[in-house]
């Protein structure tokens, strides 16, 4: 599903997004 959305979106949306992904990894940890 990575693959999919990596190839519809825009490379500057992939690396928001990433980013994203990046910073809820952090908060999820922050939480627990």
């Amino acid at each position: 599903m990575r693959e999919r959305n990596k190839e519809d979106i825009p490379e500057q949306e992939a690396k928001l997004q990433g980013q994203i992904g990046e910073t809820r990894k952090i908060v999820k940890r922050g939480n627990l």
